[in-house]
């Protein structure tokens, strides 16, 4: 990964207009991601950002609960800030994530190492879904499944029947009156089984 991004930066320095250098920590283009990788009779998990998986045998969460919710819970009270104040407080965020190496992928310099990875067998039959923090916000912050109840949801909705509930639970609340910057987050998953 790091060999990667650095490839990445060194193009991107190259091909910029303004020094990379000069953009304050919040102007940083960055990305989230989790991955699995088959190992024998295990599979393991890794990730930078706030993605995360769900085991379907248990409903277990796997990665960075603290992460995947983080904006919401950043945001308590916004319904007390002006427009403004909101765009403030998220720049702060995103400034402090950047000046303290928080593993994400992008163009920054010392790419910060992975966490160490979570390892799970691989039994036969055995699911798991990768996804995105707009994915989990159908446990928190939205409080519609707990993961035992969404992986049950999985099995009998499927990802895209999940995709529009969350949808139609977003247009809801289109005041945003549960916190959060944007109406509607990026969701995706990919459902893997074991065979």
């Amino acid at each position: 990964i790091q060999r990667v991004l650095t490839a990445v930066r060194a193009r991107a320095e190259a091909e910029s207009d303004i020094p990379l250098a000069s953009l304050p920590g919040e102007a940083w283009p960055i990305a989230s991601g989790i991955w699995a990788r088959a190992r024998g009779s295990e599979i393991e998990f890794n990730w930078m950002g706030d993605c995360i998986a769900l085991e379907l045998s248990t409903g277990a969460v796997i990665g960075p609960v603290d992460a995947a919710v983080g904006e919401s819970t950043q945001l308590r009270g916004i319904d007390k800030l002006t427009r403004e104040g909101v765009w403030a407080q998220v720049r702060a965020d995103r400034r402090r994530g950047f000046d303290a190496r928080t593993p994400l992928f992008g163009l920054r310099p010392n790419v910060v190492h992975m966490p160490a990875p979570v390892v799970r067998p691989a039994n036969t039959g055995d699911g798991y879904v990768l996804m995105s923090d707009g994915f989990y916000r159908l446990i928190e912050p939205y409080g519609m499944y707990d993961g035992p109840a969404l992986a049950r949801a999985i099995k009998d909705k499927g990802l895209t029947g999940l995709i529009s509930e969350l949808r139609t639970f977003e247009a809801s609340d289109a005041a945003c009156a549960m916190p959060r910057v944007k109406r509607a987050d990026d969701a995706c998953a990919l459902w893997l089984e074991c065979v």
